[in-house]
């Protein structure tokens, strides 16, 4: 029979009686808070959260019970991705668990700190509220702690242009709407990256509210250099889905009073040297065409130039009155700007000025999911 050792069996005993302590630490943590925090909801990148934080002093109790703990509630805006920030001393590692109720009975997460991190891993809260954190130390010392807090939202919620909005994706399953409104046709360009601005693979779309559910209007690109898509005025919803994560969404709004013409007959009039901006919505058809015209009053040679931010491709045609094609444009969402110099070409080669006469220019879109702003000029 082996023996044991009565050193060996006290260590046994004390390790029971720890496991026994730490099973039983919620019933006696049953008590008023020692604290009460504000979790800190992030609006910018970097934000500052040491201004709403609680200082406290966890008390070293007999060597037989070394686990000890405080409350503190913690009152949160929205639901998302919630982190503290700890500094103490006299503790090599920290416990924390979020409880949903002052008894400490309805767990919500849990996670751990230790001295060299000065953050937790972030943890889920399924909505606003009050919380409990129930903060342990395993420790036979006194530990004094600081601790702050922030949330992230993962709500549906506005967006304003020009404005970046931290926003969070609990897990893949999780789907955000934020809504904005357009008082005009206009063409926005939407930038989606992860919280600290690096490439993300999100899926980002512009959708309308129908009925209770919403409709895709148009699939974007999360892309840091921006994503493109014109859009007739209304109210629309940047829709945004990926894996658990922190992400900035942003868009900025192109809008131009379009007075181009609808046929070639109602063509707007451009003066020689004046530029004239247009924008082309998804919800246009492919065969609809933005047209202009100018007026050569003598024989000339004239520069066309076309630039514009577009999903897509965007053609220019320029005729004349009797509909002979002089020369075209094309811009892309890769070729931002295109102009040439339409002339008549003579037996000699000299014969590089226009007649005087009335020209037409004709903008079309290649098809149906194409969009965004552009700009016309004849000088």
């Amino acid at each position: 029979m082996k023996k044991i050792s009565i050193k060996g069996a006290l260590k046994a005993v004390v390790a029971v009686a720890s496991l026994a302590l730490l099973m039983t630490a919620n019933v006696s943590h049953a008590k008023a808070a020692d604290g009460e925090l504000k979790a800190i909801t992030i609006k910018t990148r970097n934000q500052d959260v040491s201004s709403s934080s609680i200082s406290g002093k966890m008390t070293a109790q007999p060597d037989n019970e070394y686990v000890r703990s405080d409350v503190v509630k913690v009152k949160i805006d929205c639901s998302g991705l919630i982190r503290f920030y700890i500094k103490g001393n006299n503790s090599d590692q920290l416990s924390l668990t979020l409880y949903s109720d002052e008894a400490l009975q309805k767990d919500v997460a849990y996670t751990t700190l230790s001295t060299d991190e000065d953050k937790t891993a972030p943890v889920t809260v399924p909505k606003a509220g009050t919380y409990y954190l129930d903060i342990r130390g395993f420790e036979t010392e006194d530990v004094d702690y600081t601790i702050s807090a922030d949330v992230t939202s993962s709500e549906n919620d506005t967006i304003t242009s020009g404005k970046a909005k931290y926003v969070t994706l609990v897990d893949s399953k999780d789907v955000n709407y934020y809504q904005f409104s357009l008082k005009q046709d206009g063409a926005i360009k939407v930038y989606t990256t992860y919280g600290n601005g690096t490439k993300c693979e999100a899926q980002v779309e512009v959708c309308q509210k129908a009925g209770s559910s919403y409709k895709t209007v148009a699939k974007l690109e999360s892309a840091v250099e921006g994503s493109v898509v014109g859009l007739a005025k209304g109210t629309y919803y940047l829709k945004l889905k990926g894996e658990a994560s922190y992400y900035s969404l942003k868009y900025d709004l192109t809008v131009s009073s379009d007075k181009s013409g609808s046929s070639k007959q109602k063509a707007a009039s451009l003066k020689l040297g004046t530029a004239a901006k247009g924008v082309i919505t998804v919800q246009d058809k492919a065969s609809k065409a933005d047209w202009y015209k100018i007026k050569l009053t003598k024989n000339q040679s004239v520069t066309l130039s076309l630039s514009g931010d577009v999903t897509g491709i965007v053609t220019l045609e320029f005729y004349d009155s009797s509909n002979l094609f002089w020369g075209g444009l094309v811009i892309s969402e890769y070729t931002k700007d295109d102009s040439t110099v339409p002339y008549l070409v003579s037996f000699d080669g000299k014969g590089k000025k226009l007649p005087k006469g009335t020209y037409y220019i004709k903008i079309t879109k290649d098809k149906s999911s194409s969009s965004g702003s552009y700009s016309v000029k004849v000088k």
